[in-house]
């Protein structure tokens, strides 16, 4: 399954759990996707690759402030998720 169609299914996870705190990480990382197609001149209704989304998050998960509580939650939750993919053979691109 495509990096963007996991985060879309753990985002109906937790609206179902009703887990506000994981919903708004999850979202943030959708609209983050969006606005990498849009960067891209991309249609925003088509899906980021798996390589340049993996390759995004790797990129956040070293930009995010480690202050917030807040921002320690999204960087365990961004983390889990380039785990995931890495594990199931998704190779990241950071050619930014």
């Amino acid at each position: 399954m495509a990096i963007q169609q996991t985060v879309r299914e753990q985002m109906k996870g937790a609206m179902r759990k009703k887990e506000a705190l994981r919903l708004e990480v999850l979202r943030g990382m959708l609209a983050a996707f969006t606005n990498e197609l849009v960067a891209k001149r991309i249609p925003p209704q088509e899906e980021l690759g798996d390589a340049d989304a993996l390759g995004y998050l790797i990129e956040r998960l070293y930009s995010l402030p480690e202050v917030e509580p807040k921002s320690c939650y999204a960087r365990d939750l961004m983390q889990t998720v380039v785990d995931t993919a890495i594990y199931q053979g998704h190779e990241p691109r950071l050619d930014r």
